[in-house]
């Protein structure tokens, strides 16, 4: 926003240097980021930021440099003198549909005015700040825009039909020539200004080519109003016309100053263009917004500050911005935020407001001083990235896939009823917010198998499930793996091997494997923390594999609540440890888990056993091998004592698991 020097300072007495206003702006949070000398004057270039809406105007910047410099501001609008009146009088009717996004709307009459070129003091204070004059009227309402920061529109009477103002919403495919020449086709979310027969103007954006002022208007409609800024933002979007209006109704406008703008506005337009004011001003609004009121403690604002402010010289800092203040208790005060301040909400903003007027520079250093404590263990993220180290220490490749999926995965994870359904889905393939990883990584599986033999793929991503008002979001764990010319079989003990490392390094134990259906559940204490499923070419002909494939899927949070958050140490043997490793012929329906509960507890002098190999027999049943280790803490083991303990548990797996030995 360009700022002129001789226009600010016919509201602030002020004596400063363009070097020190520009300094303590900046400090003051509206940065200078130039000026430049322009005749007799000095523009600067400032750089308002998104939340002060009220600095874009030479009274919003001159509150501001008043306080900074300790100097009265000058009230150029006094109190509003002319008649208000309800909705219509006899030369204006006005109407709102939708009060939500139109609170307030006032509209005032001037008769017999003369269009011409501004006077010349009028053009250069303009042309200082960028505006190119147009004629008195315009440049008028551009002024007063600029000066207190309410846009303005002025309408040739004789072009509004009935003298009826409506606002309203444009209606689809609607066509409006604006001031700039160009025809805009307009939808129902841009709000319009229209009379009984057509739209006039883009509200709060820019005026209709049709109902402009022109050189044998003499009869104009001044118009005034607040918008809900969000639906001015979409108006210029959609239509890529960003205009100075637009800029200040999206920020918001104070609801107090449409009366006194308009006020100004006729009374100069009187002195530059004539004509007389015809009854007053037409107003349609909502009831006025209450003011924004909370209660403020002297000392949170010190402890934000960081340093303490004497309470008197914060009030009068709150007071200088307009801020009212009543004392409610010893060391808190209510505030009563003015209506031009959109951006003064919590205390916080206090302590922001006291901080900037005094500047930040000046605020003492204090060391910092407090206790140093850890953050809270965040467990979650810490599995993960244990879980993403241990599974690529077995040379898995971790990747990442969408969130949605289309009908043919939703079908393959029980159904597009099950899903979440997305309303506006970019494609049919992104149509349901995903329940399962599985889908999308087989689809990954079968296009990285077109180019290689084996494959090893996980993921950790969030999977959606319905719930009441939101779906249910949780963290899964899921991979696929595949070997060249590798059995169902074969890739099921593989990829059980790599998660019992898994759960082992992450802690999760006595997990036991059932089959159920076509999947193997991994449960722990009747719990089901996740499955493990192999597949043939055959099986799942959508995903067109040429081998077979494993895979598996838990969730994240039930393996997390199994985790064994006491660690155990036990003492490094120092006697040595005698191996046995035994043959045995099972029957198919034995489980590694039956084996562990008869052995985990037979001898003191077990310490281990582990499966070393298997292989399926002919006739169903499986041949494995148990290796047994046996030590003791006392004394070094004879092989006598070996062999009897070994013995004894061979005798106990015959009779409780029909082992047989194989030689």
């Amino acid at each position: 926003m360009k700022l002129s020097f001789n226009w600010l300072k016919e509201y602030v007495d002020i004596s400063a240097s363009p070097e020190e206003l520009s300094e303590k702006l900046s400090l003051s949070g509206t940065a200078v980021d130039s000026f430049t000398k322009l005749g007799a004057d000095i523009v600067f270039e400032l750089a308002v930021t998104p939340n002060r809406g009220d600095c874009l105007s030479v009274v919003g910047i001159a509150r501001e440099v008043a306080l900074l410099f300790q100097k009265p501001i000058k009230k150029l609008v006094g109190k509003v003198t002319y008649k208000i009146q309800n909705e219509r009088n006899e030369h204006i009717h006005i109407a709102v549909q939708d009060l939500t996004v139109c609170p307030k709307f006032c509209a005032l009459c001037l008769k017999g005015v003369t269009v011409q070129p501004s006077p010349l003091w009028l053009r250069e204070r303009l042309q200082t700040i960028g505006v190119r004059p147009i004629n008195n009227i315009v440049d008028v309402t551009n002024y007063i825009m600029f000066d207190l920061g309410q846009p303005l529109h002025a309408f040739d009477a004789a072009k509004v039909a009935d003298q009826y103002i409506i606002v309203r919403s444009a209606k689809n495919g609607e066509k409006l020539i604006t001031l700039d020449g160009k025809t805009r086709t307009l939808d129902e979310s841009v709000l319009v200004l229209a009379d009984t027969k057509k739209a006039l103007d883009i509200a709060g954006v820019m005026g209709g080519k049709e109902s402009e002022v022109i050189e044998e208007t003499k009869d104009i409609i001044l118009v005034a109003s607040v918008f809900e800024p969000s639906v001015i933002r979409r108006a210029y979007r959609t239509l890529g016309l960003r205009t100075e209006a637009a800029i200040r109704f999206e920020k918001g406008i104070d609801w107090h100053n449409l009366e006194p703008s308009l006020q100004k506005t006729a009374d100069m337009i009187q002195d530059v263009c004539g004509g007389i004011v015809s009854i007053g001003i037409v107003k349609v609004a909502t009831k006025d917004p209450r003011e924004i009121e909370f209660d403020v403690q002297l000392n949170y604002l010190n402890m934000l500050l960081g340093y303490e402010i004497k309470e008197t010289d914060i009030k009068a800092t709150l007071v200088g911005l307009g801020i009212k203040i009543s004392d409610k208790t010893k060391n808190v005060f209510t505030v009563s935020i003015p209506s031009w301040r959109h951006d003064i909400k919590i205390p916080a903003d206090i302590a922001e407001e006291v901080g900037r007027m005094r500047d930040y520079n000046a605020i003492p250093p204090v060391p910092l001083n407090g206790v140093i404590a850890p953050p809270p263990i965040n467990r979650l993220y810490d599995a993960k990235q244990a879980t993403r180290t241990l599974l690529a220490s077995t040379e898995f490749n971790e990747v990442y896939t969408y969130s949605y999926y289309g009908k043919k995965e939703a079908e393959f994870i029980g159904g597009a009823a099950s899903h979440v359904e997305v309303e506006n889905p970019i494609s049919p393939d992104e149509q349901y917010l995903r329940r399962s990883l599985i889908p999308l990584l087989l689809r990954k599986a079968s296009s990285n198998l077109r180019l290689f033999d084996e494959i090893k793929i996980f993921e950790l991503g969030t999977v959606f499930e319905p719930d009441s008002v939101l779906p249910k979001e949780s963290t899964m764990l899921a991979g696929v793996v595949a070997y060249k010319g590798a059995a169902l079989y074969d890739l099921y003990r593989r990829l059980k091997g790599h998660l019992e490392y898994l759960f082992t390094e992450l802690g999760v134990i006595a997990l036991s494997y059932k089959k159920e259906n076509n999947k193997i559940l991994i449960n722990r204490e009747g719990i089901d923390i996740g499955w493990i499923r192999v597949i043939s070419p055959d099986d799942e002909p959508e995903y067109k594999f040429r081998q077979n494939i494993a895979m598996f899927e838990c969730a994240i949070a039930p393996l997390l609540s199994q985790v064994s958050k006491r660690l155990r140490f036990e003492p490094i043997p120092i006697y040595p440890s005698v191996t046995r490793d035994i043959n045995f012929i099972i029957p198919d329906t034995v489980r590694y888990i039956d084996i562990v509960k008869i052995t985990e507890k037979f001898s003191p002098l077990l310490s281990n056993v582990s499966l070393s190999d298997e292989f399926r027999l002919a006739d169903g049943r499986r041949s494995i091998t148990l290796r047994f280790v046996y030590s003791s803490l006392e004394k070094t083991l004879t092989s006598s004592e070996a062999d009897a303990v070994s013995s004894e548990l061979t005798v106990l797996l015959k009779s409780r698991l029909n082992f047989e030995l194989r030689v």
